[in-house]
This record gives C-alpha cells, structure tokens and sequence, in this order.
C-alpha cells in the first residue's frame, strides 16, 4: 500500500496567501465601514480560508494493491481499479506554482475524471504517477523559431 499526502509546504503557502488576503480585505473594507467591522471581515476571511487550505483541500491518495483511492479531507472522493483505467497527467508549471492534473478514463466513462493534485506538491505527484506505472523519461520541449525571409 503506498499512500500519498498534501505537501505541507504547499498548504503554509496556502494559509499566508489567505492571511495576506485577509489583511488586505480588513484594510479596504476599513475605508468604506468601521474599523471594528473591517477587522472582524479580515479574521473570518483568515479562519475561513485556513479552514478550507488545512481541512477541505488537503488531500491524500492511497494506492493499495490494483485499487486507487481519492480522499479529501477524510471523504472518499473518488475510488478506481487502476487496471481498468487509463491515465493522462497534465503539470502546468509558472513562477514558484505548478497545477498538477490526473484525468483518469475508465470504460463507463470516455471523457474522464480530472483530479486536481496540486497539493501533492509536484515532487509527490510524480512519485505517483511512478507508482501509477509512467515512465520516467522527462517531457521534450519543444521550441519554434522563424526564420527570417530573404529579400533579394
């Protein structure tokens, strides 16, 4: 049974990002209502997304034999015999963020299940997808040039 975990680097990043928006809610709303009321708005923004980054939106995946288990928080979100499956693994990378995606097709369903395994972090989705039997050749990049034309 290999078990897979949200990353807890991904999920502090989640809890500051929602502080920050917190913060910056208190102080908006402080031009426009009491001071009172702007800070209490900023403190449920803080607690409330806390709650969804820590709770809600953690996630783990447990591969136990030939069967593949989707958790988040503690409710089985998704349950899959990996034989009957295939796989497509999408990982979007920006400036210090990657989306990682995993679209699971099965026979009932042709155009699949995407699951959002971004708080894997991007080191732990790859061990899955090795463990969901991907092969470790990195992806070619590909670039283009134009040429310039010539004018005679």
């Amino acid at each position: 049974m290999k078990e897979f975990k949200s990353n807890p680097l991904v999920i502090l990043k989640n809890v500051f990002f929602v502080a920050c928006a917190g913060f910056v809610l208190a102080i908006i709303a402080n031009f426009f209502l009491s001071p009172t009321i702007s800070k209490v708005l900023g403190a449920l923004t803080f607690l409330g997304g806390t709650y969804f980054a820590v709770v809600l939106d953690n996630i783990r995946i447990i591969i136990d034999g030939d069967k593949l288990t989707f958790y988040r928080g503690k409710k089985e979100t998704h349950s899959f015999i990996i034989s009957e499956c295939s796989f497509h693994s999408l990982i979007t990378s920006t400036t210090g963020d990657s989306s990682c995606d995993l679209t699971i097709k099965t026979h009932e369903n042709d155009y699949g299940t995407t699951i959002d395994c971004s708080m894997l972090g991007r080191g732990r989705y790859l061990q899955l997808l090795d463990a969901l039997g991907f092969n470790d050749q990195e992806p070619v990049n590909i670039s283009t040039t134009k040429k310039a034309n010539k004018k005679n």
